[in-house]
């Protein structure tokens, strides 16, 4: 035990546990693609994703000798992640002595909250970053459909996805879970959930045209808007219920969600933390971007009802 009492860091000791309860929580985990690498110095924390154009790849041999060879157009991409939570609680009913049980308990109220709080936003933090990217692409990337033909609309998606080059075995398609009924079920290829527990509760519905399609609470689907300082910023989500599908690639819905310097305070210093108890601290840096190579392969779209006459 250090000086400090600061007992176990938890975002490395446990990490593998950590990102367990994260992919059991979260209905999106698996249609997104990890950061390569994460530093923070300062408290600016930072994120890379490696991207390659092939846009000149296909050069003409003109002639019986190789031309001068040129780059490779790879670029490492960097995002500052500027959302920033922290965790500060108290546990109760633990003596701040009692060590071993000041751990066990920490590690119980840190799984609860991932799978209760943490995983829950970075769900609906991924669909709000989808909906804005494609909103911010236009054209063909929003769908407009008419309200008795969700199926058509799905079809236009998928169709303008594959004109990009996006194929089913690297993409999902999200549906609110107010608009599942509509969904014509006879076209699925797995259609089963009562079946299938672990299609229960990953939200997989089954496969449309080889996609994934996962049904996810209505609220998820969100526009965001950020307030604070970087990097000190949080987010708050506004439900917007004219969208009615998301469809994405996960090759490029890259994300990071951070949890470190989280330890547990006990003994001396739990009680200058003013503390009747052990305190579980840490910090959570979460972060979601469209992250393209060339700026071509928008392979993002909604699905979006003009009516004006949207289902609840």
């Amino acid at each position: 035990m250090s000086t400090d009492s600061r007992n176990v860091d938890y975002a490395t000791k446990y990490a593998k546990k950590l990102n367990q309860a994260f992919s059991e929580a979260s209905l999106t985990e698996k249609y997104v693609t990890r950061e390569d690498s994460f530093k923070e110095d300062g408290g600016v924390a930072s994120v890379y994703f490696r991207t390659v154009d092939t846009s000149d790849f296909l050069a003409g041999h003109t002639s019986a000798v190789f031309s001068d060879p040129s780059s490779v157009k790879s670029d490492v991409v960097r995002k500052d992640v500027t959302l920033f939570y922290q965790i500060n609680k108290v546990i109760p009913s633990v003596d701040t002595t009692d060590t071993a049980g000041a751990l066990a308990a920490a590690g119980e109220v840190l799984n609860t909250g991932i799978r209760e709080r943490y995983a829950p936003f970075m769900d609906k933090l991924r669909v709000a970053t989808a909906i804005a990217a494609a909103t911010n692409y236009g054209g063909k990337n929003v769908v407009t459909y008419n309200s008795s033909d969700i199926m058509g609309g799905i079809d236009s998606m998928i169709a303008e996805l594959k004109n990009n080059r996006s194929y089913a075995k690297t993409q999902a398609l999200f549906i609110p879970a107010s608009e599942e009924p509509k969904l014509d079920a006879k076209l699925f290829t797995i259609y089963a959930p009562n079946k299938n527990d672990s299609i229960i509760s990953d939200g997989v519905i089954g496969k449309y045209k080889g996609i994934d399609v996962v049904v996810l609470p209505d609220e998820l689907f969100c526009t965001m808007t950020t307030t604070g300082t970087a990097p000190y910023q949080q987010v708050t989500f506004t439900t917007d219920s004219t969208v009615k599908a998301v469809l994405w690639d996960k090759r490029i819905m890259k994300d990071c969600r951070k949890l470190y310097k989280t330890y547990v305070l006990t003994g001396q210093s739990a009680i200058t933390a003013g503390a009747d108890g052990p305190v579980l601290r840490g910090l959570f840096r979460p972060g979601c971007w469209a992250v393209d190579a060339n700026g071509t392969n928008k392979a993002i779209a909604i699905l979006k009802d003009t009516s004006g006459s949207q289902s609840a």
